[in-house]
């Protein structure tokens, strides 16, 4: 039962579910604990990879992942032991950035790419707010650039993956919509009482 109290904020509710199957198969233990911020890291890496191959060079890809490999010694640390580096918010802003790159290079605006970049940015926003930020310049550069190609089955289409993977962020009461919300609100005031503990 040691996956439950892992379960408690914004990654970690990520982190926990995920724990499920892994502790399920290999037992519950400090080291299977461990698989998930690999496996996160190694899927963020080889995402980084792929798109930077495809879209600008395999050079490029090359030297990407070899630099995430190489990365300073305690942020690796940080990284291995738990998804507390931050590096964590990489994926789901490289899962946006996956659909987004095949909407506005490929030109092609249909459903499938439209859900899946939605989808990825409401998965941001439940995950964390320093993945939801750079999701949004995203989002806003899309609906500016390219709102008549979407609209209107395309945009329906985006909206409905993004209200679809946002939902856990109220299920949860994680509180990323909220902070945001009143970081804007606030302005140059301090954050919200206790916003650095969770979600720093």
């Amino acid at each position: 039962h040691g996956w439950v109290t892992i379960a408690s904020g914004n990654t970690n509710v990520v982190n926990g579910l995920l724990l499920v199957p892994i502790y399920a198969v290999f037992g519950a233990s400090s080291l299977t604990m461990k698989l998930v911020p690999l496996l996160w890291h190694a899927a963020t890496v080889a995402l980084l990879v792929h798109l930077l191959a495809r879209h600008v060079g395999r050079l490029a890809g090359a030297a990407a992942g070899v630099l995430c490999v190489l990365g300073p010694p305690a942020l690796q640390k940080l990284s291995v032991l738990g998804l507390s580096s931050h590096l964590e918010s990489m994926l789901p802003f490289l899962l946006a950035l996956w659909p987004w790159l095949e909407m506005t290079s490929r030109r092609r605006f249909g459903v499938g790419p439209a859900f899946a970049f939605g989808a990825a940015v409401g998965f941001a926003a439940f995950f964390h707010v320093q993945a939801l930020m750079p999701c949004l310049g995203l989002l806003g550069l899309l609906l500016a650039a390219e709102l008549p190609a979407l609209f209107p089955r395309g945009l329906a289409a985006l909206v409905a993956g993004l209200l679809l993977c946002s939902a856990p962020s109220f299920a949860f009461e994680v509180g990323n919509f909220e902070i945001l919300g009143a970081s804007f609100a606030a302005g140059d005031e301090a954050q919200p009482a206790g916003a650095q503990g969770d979600y720093g």
